[in-house]
């Protein structure tokens, strides 16, 4: 199965000019203007088309042309094809040209995509016997406390002092 296939959400993206997280945000600014944030949120397809497009030199046309080529996989991985005129109307805008190099670049790059091997997903490899350490189940209900403090050591480092760091690794396993 394609990756791609598994997904089928529309995805957006917000980004806060000045670089603050959600949660730093939210603390410093408060919930109107997280609220605010989200309300300018936009297409994944059309940040990533953006941001792609911006590392090209428009004023050239070869930089147009670079700027279309480098763009089209991204039109040719929509699969909602009713979206697909729209973000070729975009793509044109953003670049500055005419639509229909824009349809030509792409519909060139979808041939090409089509001739070469999809990613699919791979099972990871069964764990090769006598390879170390046993690992324990992960499903084991009697190690979630384990597994919630290292959560909470990883996400917030901060609420641990020096004294933790002297605490030594032991791993202990029941047969």
């Amino acid at each position: 199965m394609c990756i791609r296939d598994r997904f089928s959400s529309q995805t957006y993206v917000a980004v806060e000019p000045t670089g603050l997280d959600p949660c730093d945000l939210l603390m410093q600014r408060g919930p109107e203007a997280v609220r605010e944030l989200v309300a300018r949120r936009i297409p994944l397809y059309r940040y990533v088309m953006e941001n792609t497009v911006s590392q090209f030199d428009l004023d050239r046309a070869d930089g147009r042309v670079a700027a279309i080529r480098a763009a089209a996989p991204l039109v040719t991985s929509i699969r909602d094809q009713s979206l697909v005129d729209g973000y070729l109307r975009e793509l044109s805008q953003v670049v500055g040209t005419d639509v229909d190099l824009v349809r030509r670049e792409v519909s060139h790059t979808r041939r090409q995509h089509r001739s070469e091997p999809q990613l699919t997903i791979v099972p990871p490899p069964e764990p090769q016997q006598g390879s170390g350490i046993p690992w324990p189940d992960p499903a084991d209900v009697s190690l979630s406390a384990e597994r919630g403090f290292l959560k909470l050591a990883l996400q917030h480092p901060d609420l641990f002092n020096e004294e933790w760091d002297q605490v030594e690794v032991c791993l202990l396993y029941t047969s």
